[in-house]
């Protein structure tokens, strides 16, 4: 096992038991580990590693695990225990160091986490990384974007699969409506640990279809996140205050040219494609189904902080 086990014997406890927000976990006080926190921090550098860690708090009992990518959970859902359980034993899954970015101009990615699935795509973002990363690598490797948001420290994990809003969000969507496919991991059958599932926006599975639709906008248990459209990077602009991305324009998979919709989205929203049910990038919302926690009705998981 590679991960590193972060124990209240470690120096490192008090201060890896919060995220961004200082107010979590209750009852913390500068150096000190609190009672109402994580008992336990696995960082996690592959999946692999964050399926052992997950098998290992969960075989403790009372055992809980949430996910932190870049620690934005600013409800306190990632570091907090759960209200009225005293015996709770609440492990933290850190995969913020699953932080890169791919990018192949062929279009020739696939699934690292289920090889043998056919989906191709162009980049390629772990969970882990962060925004202003993300952006800086997008920009520097293809001149594209994202409508991401602006807080630089938000993990891609809990932003991109919550809907990812933000500051060109109104033109262009949310990140979600560009996302194309999604490395995950799932309880298995006996509620004892994760197993890896590859979902995409043309799976032609119902259930991978439902799981899809839950990474765009219900958080989830996301690693890797699958894009073959992206924005074209801003250019210079001499205007004063010009906003940017003003310009933007859209990048196209086919020779072709991908037609641009009234709202400035890509057309193939209308592909006869999609399948009935389809979250598809031209809806806007983010809103997918809310019963992404009802898939494991009484699993004592918990959704990812960004």
């Amino acid at each position: 096992m590679a991960f590193d086990l972060i124990t209240v014997s470690d120096r490192r406890h008090s201060s890896l038991q919060k995220g961004f927000n200082l107010r979590w976990p209750l009852g913390n006080l500068q150096g000190q580990s609190s009672p109402n926190g994580a008992n336990l921090i696995y960082l996690c550098r592959s999946p692999q590693d964050i399926m052992d860690a997950a098998a290992q708090a969960l075989a403790l009992p009372h055992g809980r695990i949430t996910v932190r990518s870049g620690g934005h959970c600013y409800e306190g859902f990632v570091a907090n225990k759960m209200p009225d359980s005293p015996d709770e034993v609440l492990s933290i899954l850190d995969i913020s160091a699953l932080d890169r970015v791919v990018y192949d101009a062929s279009g020739q990615i696939g699934s690292e986490l289920s090889p043998t699935q056919p989906f191709r795509y162009r980049f390629r973002l772990e969970a882990g990384s962060q925004i202003w990363d993300s952006y800086s690598a997008l920009y520097k490797q293809a001149n594209k974007t994202l409508p991401a948001g602006s807080c630089y420290s938000v993990g891609l994990g809990g932003h991109i699969c919550g809907g990812g809003y933000g500051l060109l969000s109104r033109k262009y969507g949310l990140v979600c409506d560009w996302l194309s496919g999604v490395d995950m991991l799932v309880p298995d059958s006996h509620g004892k640990g994760l197993e890896p599932r590859h979902v995409s926006r043309d799976s032609t599975q119902q259930d991978e279809l439902d799981l899809f639709a839950a990474c765009c906008g219900a958080g989830g248990w996301s690693i890797r996140h699958y894009h073959q459209l992206l924005l074209q990077g801003p250019a210079a602009s001499a205007q004063r205050g010009a906003v940017a991305g003003d310009g933007m324009g859209l990048v196209s998979t086919d020779p072709g040219g991908t037609k641009q919709s009234a709202g400035g989205l890509p057309a193939m929203v209308c592909q006869p494609s999609e399948q009935p049910g389809h979250l598809g990038p031209g809806d806007q919302t983010g809103n997918a189904p809310r019963a992404h926690r009802q898939y494991h009705p009484g699993h004592p998981l918990c959704g990812q902080g960004g």
